[in-house]
């Protein structure tokens, strides 16, 4: 019933999501590894990243995109070091599946491709067309199904980010601007129709 209120109350428009939806879910900021160019095997779990860059993914406290006001918004690499950069970029993370025997779903990933999940296996979908010439068709954050048994195991989660050439847009442009989340079934469902106001969830 909480859940339901929660949902209830929020307005579209770029606010946060409900603190009760967000307590249950588990945010994947922090320090991520990633590096330019495109290699497949780059998102392998066994790939040793280590000579890779760093960027904090930790989104301050209250910050928003300037378009549609989206809340935990983080600059993309043009504003970390590459701001001529167009093409390709490889960011993998490091991810723990707490061992609860339930249905695990990660959500966000807008404009990019997932990879591999914590096993090395692909986890879904993508997001726009990567190849023979990359374009986005949508920027609607998706939720991908982990496989049923991703309970208790650790491994890498891979995002594949694309910057079209001759494309400059923001200063802070390129890459992801907002972090995965991870979060159980029911959880994931409600945080997904809060995020787009839909009236039932919508997998890809």
């Amino acid at each position: 019933m909480a859940l339901i209120i929660a949902i209830a109350g929020l307005a579209s428009g770029g606010r946060p999501d409900p603190p009760a939806l967000r307590a249950a879910a588990t945010l994947l900021d922090g320090s991520w590894r990633f590096h330019t160019g495109d290699d497949p095997q780059w998102a392998a779990a066994t790939t040793d990243d280590n000579g890779w860059e760093t960027v904090d993914m930790t989104a301050l406290p209250g910050s928003h995109d300037g378009d549609v006001g989206l809340p935990d918004y983080l600059s993309g690499w043009m504003a970390h070091g590459h701001p001529g950069y167009h093409g390709y970029r490889l960011v993998p993370a490091r991810v723990a599946v707490p061992a609860e025997r339930r249905s695990w779903d990660i959500l966000g990933l807008p404009s990019s491709r997932t990879a591999t999940n914590s096993i090395g296996r692909p986890i879904a979908g993508r997001v726009g067309q990567a190849r023979p010439v990359p374009r986005v068709v949508g920027t609607r954050p998706l939720r991908f199904a982990l496989p049923a048994d991703a309970a208790g195991t650790r491994g890498v989660l891979a995002v594949r980010t694309y910057k079209l050439p001759g494309f400059r847009g923001r200063a802070d442009g390129g890459g992801m601007h907002s972090v995965p989340i991870l979060a159980p079934r029911p959880i994931s469902d409600a945080l997904h129709r809060v995020q787009w106001s839909e009236p039932s969830p919508v997998t890809s």
